[in-house]
C-alpha cells in the first residue's frame, strides 16, 4: 500500500529503473543491501516497483524493467517521470482513496491519508499554477472514465451472453452475436421470432444493475428500431439482484414517447431513460 511509502521511495524507484535499464546485473539481494539510496527500507521500494508494474524479478534474482518502466524513462523531465511512477502505482493498485483523487485537488488534499498528502505536497501536486500538475490531475480523471467504460462494457457483454443463452432456449436456434463484429449495427443480437416463425428478430440488450433502474438509447438504435418496427425489440435486464434477474421486453410503441426531438441547433445523440412502474407494467417480462 502506498500509505506505507514515502516520497524518497518514489525517487529511489526512479533511480532503480534507470540503473536496471542500463545494466543487467542488478539483483534483489544486492539492492536490499545497498546503501546508495535515500530509503531506509529498500523492500518498500521494491514493493512499490512491483505493485506499479515497473519491474519483474526473474528466478535467478535479477530485476528486469517492464515496458511500462521503459516508457516512463522515455519522458524527458525528472518531475514528469516521478509523476509517471505515482500514476502507475495508483492505476495498477486502485487504492481506497482513489475516488478522492478523481474528485479533484481540494477533495484529495482534505480526505486522503496524511502521508499520501505529504507525498503529493512534496511532488508539488497541489500547485494549481503549474500546468503540468493540472494536466496530471486531468489525466487521472481520464483513468476514471476509462475504468467506468470498461465496467459498463463488461456489464453490457454479460447481458448479451445471458440473452444469447435465453434466445437459444426460447427458439431452439443459435442467435448471431452481431455487436462483436459490428458495434454500429444498432442492435446486439440477431435471433428469430419463435420456433415456428423464422423471421429475423433484432435485439438491443440493456443490462442495468444501478439502484435506480435505467438504460440509454442511442440515436442509431432508435433509427434502427423505427426502420424495423415489426421485428426490433429491446431486452432490458434488471440485474440489481443477480440471483433473480428480470427480463423486460419492449419495442417501438413503448419507447417512442420517451424520445426527444431535435430543436433549433440542438440534436440528441443518446438519452437516458428511467423506467417507472407504469412503463415496466406495459412490458412483457419473465425471470431469466
Amino acid at each position: 500500500m502506498l500509505n506505507e511509502y514515502k516520497t524518497e521511495n518514489l525517487r529511489d524507484a526512479l533511480k532503480i529503473i534507470k540503473l536496471i535499464d542500463s545494466h543487467d546485473h542488478f539483483s534483489v539481494n544486492g539492492l536490499i543491501k545497498s546503501t546508495t539510496f535515500e530509503s531506509k527500507v529498500m523492500n518498500n521500494v521494491l514493493n512499490l516497483l512491483l505493485e506499479s508494474n515497473l519491474i519483474t524479478i526473474r528466478e535467478d534474482d535479477k530485476i528486469i524493467p517492464t515496458e511500462n518502466a521503459v516508457n516512463i524513462l522515455r519522458i524527458n523531465k525528472r518531475f514528469d517521470q516521478l509523476l509517471g511512477i505515482l500514476e502507475s502505482y495508483l492505476v495498477f493498485t486502485n487504492p481506497p482513496y482513489m475516488h478522492e483523487i478523481y474528485n479533484g485537488i481540494e477533495t484529495a488534499k482534505i480526505n486522503m491519508p496524511s502521508n499520501i498528502v505529504k507525498i503529493f505536497r512534496d511532488l508539488g501536486l497541489f500547485s494549481k499554477k503549474r500546468r503540468a500538475v493540472l494536466f496530471w490531475w486531468n489525466k487521472m480523471k481520464s483513468h476514471k472514465r476509462s475504468f467506468e467504460n470498461v465496467a459498463l462494457s463488461r456489464k453490457g457483454l454479460e447481458g448479451e451472453f445471458l440473452i444469447i443463452d435465453y434466445e437459444n432456449k426460447r427458439t431452439g436456434s443459435e442467435p448471431t452475436h452481431i455487436s462483436i463484429d459490428d458495434d454500429r449495427a444498432g442492435y446486439d443480437i440477431k435471433s428469430i421470432i419463435s420456433k415456428k416463425n423464422s423471421k429475423k428478430l433484432l435485439i438491443e440488450v440493456k443490462n442495468s444493475s444501478s439502484n435506480t433502474l435505467r438504460f440509454f438509447v442511442t440515436k442509431n438504435e432508435y433509427f434502427k428500431c423505427i426502420n424495423n418496427k415489426d421485428n426490433y425489440i429491446f431486452y432490458l435486464i434488471d440485474s440489481r439482484d443477480s440471483r433473480k434477474r428480470t427480463l423486460y421486453k419492449f419495442g417501438f410503441n413503448e419507447i417512442y414517447k420517451h424520445i426527444p426531438e431535435n430543436q433549433g441547433l440542438g440534436k440528441w445523440t443518446d438519452i437516458e431513460i428511467k423506467p417507472d412502474k407504469k412503463f415496466l407494467s406495459e412490458c412483457n417480462s419473465n425471470k431469466i
